[in-house]
């Protein structure tokens, strides 16, 4: 995520969360730099709780000592746990229902049929008034360069073919907001 991308979904995560105390958000994929971002915003703003989800074990270490010392009240806590898995439905972990549920950057390494149930699974952890939040990229110029040059496959979506999606998940208000050309992250209630 580059720095303009991960600017706004920072911003457009601080609007979602509730004026009310305590705030519930969820972070599904914490392996770029927006779990300490965010930490770092919402540490000392309200109490809360701060779940963060991926399926990497070494990853969630690596974060856990820094996103823990700048927490202040917001209680973070770390699941590991295999993210086309809880996509698909079939995970077995439950949440309270989330102020806001953030899936960051996973969208565009999944085809159409398990991004359309990620969006589901997103909406059915919100509580009412909640929102969703999906960063993803959209398609450009270097999208050759990844599929065939260096083999890294990704399934890129317009801001049509993403707000149709989420709108078919049950969202009733999606706003896709561009960042850095490339990037872009939906906001969904």
């Amino acid at each position: 995520m580059c720095s303009s991308d991960l600017a706004l979904t920072v911003q457009l995560v601080l609007d979602a969360v509730p004026q009310e105390p305590p705030m519930r958000i969820t972070l599904v994929g914490v392996s770029g730099g927006l779990l300490p971002s965010v930490v770092a915003q919402l540490g000392g703003r309200m109490p809360g709780e701060l779940t963060c989800i991926d399926g990497d074990r070494a990853t969630l270490s690596a974060v856990e000592s820094a996103v823990n010392a700048r927490s202040g009240g917001l209680r973070v806590r770390l699941v590991q746990e295999d993210l086309v898995r809880l996509c698909l439905g079939g995970s077995p972990l439950r949440l309270a229902p989330q102020h806001v549920v953030v899936v960051d950057g996973l969208l565009e390494y999944l085809p159409e049929r398990v991004a359309a149930s990620a969006a589901r699974w997103a909406h059915g952890q919100l509580a009412p008034g909640g929102c969703a939040l999906f960063s993803s990229l959209q398609p450009a110029a270097d999208e050759a360069l990844f599929r065939y040059v260096l083999a890294w496959p990704t399934v890129r979506r317009t801001p049509g073919a993403t707000t149709r999606m989420l709108q078919e998940a049950g969202f009733a208000d999606v706003r896709v907001y561009e960042a850095g050309g490339v990037g872009a992250v939906a906001v969904a209630r």
